[in-house]
């Protein structure tokens, strides 16, 4: 029975059961998000506030991306959880927004930057933070603007979402 433990919310568990896959390495197909970045398999959509499985550049998705929403789509997805998710988007999206505003009309950032970070840290719910910093989401609109425009400020929030405090300022 121990092999069939992985940290997972209870309507996963419910619906995982004791299924536990395992692929041909005898790895285990679901996402332990205790020892997998999860991002390395799953894509968000920002819009829509859905979790699917990534592509491949082969034009597959991800086996064990694929295995875990298909396995989970019911609670990975339910609209409790989706709008959840953008209400977070929300909430990073005007923290970047009031930040660009900000910096466009003073000389002194530090302010801002600090509630910027504070504010991403704040609203990394569901792992979004993460998504829009270090993953794909890093090259949407606002956020993109803010990593070509402000590097030292994108990589103090960087930093911060690493736990590398040696590359803050």
């Amino acid at each position: 029975l121990w092999e069939n433990l992985i940290l997972v919310c209870s309507g996963c568990n419910r619906n995982k059961g004791t299924r536990f896959a395992l692929d041909a390495n005898a790895s285990p197909m679901l996402i332990d998000p205790t020892n997998d970045d999860p991002w390395n398999h799953l894509y968000y959509e920002s819009r829509t506030g859905i979790v699917t499985a990534k592509f491949l550049t082969s034009g597959q998705p991800d086996t064990r991306g694929d295995y875990t929403v298909k396995l989970s789509n019911l609670p990975l997805n339910i609209q409790a959880v989706t709008d959840a998710r953008l209400r977070t988007t929300r909430n990073l999206e005007r923290c970047v927004q009031r930040f660009l505003e900000s910096v466009e009309s003073t000389v002194d950032r530090d302010p801002f930057e600090r509630e910027l970070v504070s504010c991403v840290e704040d609203n990394n719910d569901h792992g979004l933070g993460a998504w829009f910093v270090l993953r794909d989401g890093r090259d949407e609109s606002r956020f993109a603007q803010i990593r070509q425009r402000f590097p030292s400020t994108w990589a103090t929030i960087e930093a911060r979402l690493t736990g590398d405090t040696g590359a803050e300022r």
